[in-house]
């Protein structure tokens, strides 16, 4: 069905426009191939059906801009009208990597740029499939939606973008502890309802509503492009559809063998005939997007890391074809098998790459535990004018409130700490001037690469507050305070210490991606494959921090004793058998050996053979500077 060739498929004859004579003559003469007159015919017919027929204005690609990532980049007028909005306009004043940029000064870019970025990638993809594939029956409507999409798909995120998130989860582990301080373990419903909109807001349940928004002020304008909802599909909701699918609920279904028959109940945009389209801008199956192919390469490129996935190539090689069989498949969109290992390689294992070596850097960490603290101070000033007045940053944000979330900006936050006018907000200035403008930041006793399930299968995540409190009971013991017995001990209060972990996967968890690709042959058919031996799919880190008072920063005992106490709690998380490395992660200082083990070493014994049992390597690092 994907693949028949639709050249001749209305069955129409270039001498059918000749005109016949009853008797099957030509103007009174035999009609023959080499008549000049029949010749002319054709060639007039040839061009007939070359000649491009007239786009309407809105679609016509003369919006030009010059990307330092894809060049040259053309787009259709509609694209501008999105953009000369002030919800788009707000993206130039929030970095697309947050604090990262005061590790990495380069990586200075935006988000407004990014999502234009996105939205020509999206347009490209969607026109090769419009081009090699034809019996998709892409229409204008889907095209337009696509690129919309893409467009508008980072609208809701707020200052510092994903770490405000993380700000936001904050508050609501800190409100679920006074609620049951308060109530026990009974919290009322209307409490509840209240917490969990912190704890699971996101920044794409804000993107849905200033893209509503959005769509409610170009109505017209998108309504005369030809965007509706009729039988086809209802194109308002294909737009918010594709920036947020419901993925959790697709998979399910995938899983179960109900996608096709439940496609409907789920679905309000576009028919199952044409579920492929939810894969171009934020892909359910296997998180391989035209989102993720922009940020990597712009990221990549501003941060100074010399690696790049070639996303042209997966663009233009791509096809759709059936995930099964016709009665339970959907389609889907299909890279060839040949690029397997590239796709691995080049895109995985790059994603990786940079949450390693620039996201989740140690020190990106640290001044985003300090970032939040920093909010947290302003969060306590009725700061910013909503639909109801004055209210907190966080209001604004859970409650997207109209008026006052499009305000939250890095400029917005920033300028208030840099002129230091409002006295409300003394506190917050100070401890931005000596974190991010004197650099003062707080020691990490430990960064931890924790077991994959493979080298250690036995091994459970450590739980914040339990695995502080023992690192602390630890750190309390006779044998960690005769460490570095010329320096005085010094208590260390649970609040001056940070938990918090990094992620470094594929995309999906301990899901390989790969396995959830689709490829085809050369003949176009589903390349079904069992496993996937290269992959690597995930690695987790497990940070500690402490964060003591500024007249403290240069105590280098306490953060060497809380090392050794961190070390020891780690071993035990990891089986008593383990093997230890444990390496300063500051240059600036020597290998410590105080936080190998806090036992004292064994006597000199014979040489002998080393056990054939593999032992588990414990390997954490350090940074006191």
């Amino acid at each position: 069905f994907f693949f028949r060739d639709p050249a001749m498929a209305n069955g129409e004859s270039v001498v059918e426009h000749a005109p016949h004579a009853p008797n099957g003559d030509v103007n009174g003469a035999k009609l023959t191939l080499e008549d000049p007159a029949v010749k002319a015919l054709i060639e007039q017919e040839v061009q007939r059906r070359l000649k491009p027929k007239a786009k309407p204005q809105h679609l016509q690609e003369t919006f030009a801009l010059n990307c330092p990532v894809h060049g040259l980049m053309f787009l259709p007028q509609y694209v501008k009208w999105v953009i000369d909005t002030p919800d788009f306009q707000r993206m130039r004043h929030i970095k697309q990597l947050g604090v990262c940029g005061q590790v990495y000064p380069g990586a200075t870019h935006n988000r407004f740029f990014h999502s234009i970025g996105t939205a020509y990638l999206a347009m490209t993809f969607i026109q090769t499939l419009r081009h090699e594939q034809p019996q998709l029956e892409v229409t204008d409507r889907d095209e337009i939606c696509v690129v919309l999409a893409g467009l508008c798909h980072d609208l809701g995120h707020p200052c510092y973008s994903h770490m405000f998130e993380s700000f936001l989860r904050q508050l609501g582990k800190e409100k679920r502890k006074e609620a049951r301080a308060m109530h026990g373990e009974q919290i009322p419903p209307e409490v509840e309802q209240e917490i969990a909109k912190f704890e699971t807001w996101d920044h794409e349940k804000a993107s849905l509503v200033l893209v509503q928004k959005l769509m409610d002020d170009l109505r017209e304008k998108l309504v005369g492009a030809g965007l509706k909802a009729d039988g086809e599909g209802d194109d308002f909701a294909l737009i918010k559809e594709l920036i947020d699918p419901p993925k959790k609920t697709l998979r399910q279904l995938g899983k179960e063998g109900k996608l096709r028959s439940s496609w409907s109940t789920v679905i309000k945009g576009r028919p199952v005939e044409k579920a492929w389209i939810y894969e171009i801008v934020s892909n359910w199956r296997t998180g391989i997007d035209v989102d993720k192919f922009d940020y990597f390469r712009r990221d990549a490129q501003h941060l100074g890391i010399q690696r790049q996935w070639d996303h042209m190539r997966y663009i233009k090689s791509a096809r759709v074809i059936l995930d099964d069989n016709e009665e339970k498949g959907i389609p889907t969109i299909s890279p060839p098998e040949k690029d397997r290992d590239n796709i691995r390689e080049n895109l995985m294992e790059l994603r990786k790459t940079l949450h390693r070596t620039a996201y989740q850097h140690k020190t990106v960490k640290k001044l985003e535990q300090h970032m939040i603290d920093i909010l947290k101070l302003i969060d306590k000033v009725p700061l910013i004018t909503g639909t109801d007045g004055k209210m907190t940053i966080s209001e604004a944000a859970v409650k997207i409130d109209p008026i006052a979330y499009p305000k939250l900006t890095d400029i917005f936050v920033e300028s208030r700490l840099m002129d230091e006018e409002d006295d409300r907000l003394k506190d917050a200035c100070a401890e931005y001037k000596a974190r991010f403008l004197e650099r003062k930041l707080m020691r990490m006793p430990q960064m931890w690469t924790l077991p994959t399930a493979e080298e250690n299968s036995q091994f459970k995540m450590p739980e914040e507050d339990s695995y502080l409190d023992q690192v602390l009971e630890v750190y309390n013991t006779e044998k960690v305070k005769a460490i570095e017995p010329l320096e005085p001990f010094r208590s260390v209060p649970r609040e001056e210490l940070r938990f918090t972990t990094a992620e470094l996967n594929y995309g999906m968890g301990t899901s390989d991606p790969i396995m959830e690709i689709v490829f085809h042959d050369k003949q176009f058919q589903k390349k079904d494959y069992d496993n996937d031996p290269e992959a690597n799919p995930h690695r987790r880190k497990l940070f500690v921090f402490w964060n003591p008072p500024e007249k403290d920063l240069g105590d280098s005992a306490t953060p060497s004793r809380l090392c050794c106490a961190a070390v020891t709690v780690a071993q035990q998380y990891n089986g008593k058998d383990s093997e230890m490395d444990v390496t300063p992660a500051s240059p600036l200082k020597p290998k410590r050996t105080s936080g190998a083990s806090l036992d004292p070493p064994p006597a000199p014994t014979t040489p002998v053979a080393p056990p054939a049992k593999k032992r588990r390597v414990l390997e954490i690092q350090s940074s006191f500077m």
